[in-house]
């Protein structure tokens, strides 16, 4: 389920945990009444929570993710950028965002020193618009599900240092990672990583669609 963050401007996904220990906080204060036997309190087993909770979920619903499509904003510190419009508006649930940036909107910002001196020192010419297509494909929902891009480079090229900045402009709470084993051949290093002995159709799925939509940038 999902809870909305008015100082963060978006709406945070909560695990069960959280409202597992309110349902049975609450349930182990209704009493039964039994003849002659005065109140009891039967309540707040494991499973009375966990019904609980599963009705809470169906009763809150799909919540910000109901829409077929994510909503067409992007929400900064400072604000939510709503790309139909091209404006910058006050944070508001009804836009039904999910994630947020961790910097402040400036229209018109010129690009930071720092990564205009990582550009110029680590990357070829020309690599400036690569970067902010990826820059564009990490906070802009508009982008369709499936693309993905994939950094290539010798050690000390500047990889490390490109995906500490991506990282950077999301809170820690919406970041994830994914180990990679070896050999060192990347469709077999993908393929081992994703698809494990036991074989779930959740990790199948996820390699065919790294697979057919993978943009390949060689640093």
């Amino acid at each position: 389920m999902f809870r909305y963050d008015a100082a963060a401007g978006y709406w945070q996904r909560e695990g069960d945990d959280i409202y597992e220990t309110r349902a049975q906080g609450l349930l182990r204060r209704v009493c039964k009444m039994a003849a002659n036997k005065g109140p009891t309190y039967p309540y707040g087993s494991i499973r009375h929570v966990r019904d609980t909770v599963a009705s809470l979920k169906v009763l809150a619903g799909q919540g910000p993710l109901s829409s077929a499509t994510p909503p067409p904003v992007v929400v900064f510190r400072n604000g939510t950028y709503n790309l139909a419009t091209g404006t910058l508006e006050p944070h508001d649930p009804d836009h039904g965002a999910t994630y947020g940036i961790a910097a402040d909107y400036k229209a018109g910002a010129a690009c930071p020193p720092e990564l205009r001196r990582l550009l110029t020192t680590c990357y070829p010419e020309g690599a400036g618009s690569i970067v902010r297509a990826l820059i564009r494909w990490l906070i802009d929902p508009s982008i369709p599900y499936g693309q993905a891009f994939h950094l290539l480079g010798h050690t000390g090229t500047g990889k490390g240092t490109l995906l500490a900045f991506l990282l950077g402009l999301l809170p820690t709470d919406l970041q994830s990672s994914l180990g990679v084993c070896r050999p060192y051949r990347p469709a077999r290093r993908v393929q081992r990583t994703l698809r494990p002995q036991t074989g779930s159709i959740r990790c199948r799925r996820l390699l065919v669609l790294l697979t057919i939509a993978m943009v390949l940038i060689r640093l």
